[in-house]
This record gives structure tokens, sequence and C-alpha cells, in this order.
């Protein structure tokens, strides 16, 4: 369980964010910090858990996310050329085709934290998609 100090420690970091992305004062986005920090408490997320298990935040106006990374998640190993192009790819210790890691790298998906700690998940082909949801589900536990 999370305790009031624990929320408020995360509301002021969540106001500072938005203060170095924003400009401005931090108490100015303080009101709407405390919201998320609640909204956190509430759903039960530890977010700086999901962070270590491949997560990023990313938090922008009124929108405030957790992006998940099969890279920094330890799921998918890519190997580039210095051209930017793939060399080879690697899926839980597999060898996938190039053109399979790039669908699995153009999904998007992340944790909405605005709208009640909900798995999105968006563009690529479908088994692509079901696929990162599966990865990020298991990141999650």
């Amino acid at each position: 369980m999370t305790t009031k100090k624990e929320i408020m420690v995360n509301a002021w970091e969540i106001a500072r964010e938005g203060q170095k992305a924003f400009g401005g004062k931090v108490t100015d986005y303080f009101a709407q910090a405390l919201k998320m920090a609640w909204a956190q408490a509430k759903k039960g997320l530890d977010i700086e858990a999901l962070e270590k298990k491949g997560f990023n935040r990313w938090t922008k106006g009124d929108m405030d996310r957790l992006y998940f990374s099969l890279e920094k998640a330890g799921a998918l190993e890519v190997d580039y050329y210095k051209s930017g192009n793939l060399r080879s790819a690697y899926l839980n210790g597999e060898r996938i085709s190039n053109a399979e890691a790039c669908r699995l790298l153009s999904v998007k998906c992340f944790i909405d934290l605005k709208k009640g700690n909900e798995l999105v998940v968006q563009y690529g082909r479908e088994d692509a998609q079901d696929m990162v949801r599966d990865l990020a589900e298991k990141a999650m536990q």
C-alpha cells in the first residue's frame, strides 16, 4: 500500500517534470500532478518497477503515459549496420527475420496513466500487436 507521503513525493516529482517540459512554476502543475499521483496509487502501479521492466514514462500537456520498449525489456535484441538498417534480430533469444523485427518495432504500446491505467496498443499488423501486448502484460506482472 502506498503511503500519503509517497503519493505527495510522487506528485512533486510529476509537477517538476511538467515544469521542466513546459516552463513556469512547479506549483502551477501541482494540482494536476496530485490527481495523477492519487490515480496511480489507487490503481496500484509501481512506476519505478515498470520503468525497470522496459517502460519509459512520457508526459506532455494533460497526457501521462508509460511506453513499452521491447528492447529495454530485454525481449528483443537488434543489431544495426552503420547505415541504420537492421543487421539481425532476436526475440526472446530466438532469431527472427528483420522484417518481423521491424513490424514489432512499429507497434506502439503504452499504459495510459490518465485513463485508468489502460493498456493501449496502436499501429502495426494485428499479429504484431498481439505479440507486443502479451510481452507488455507479462512485464506488468
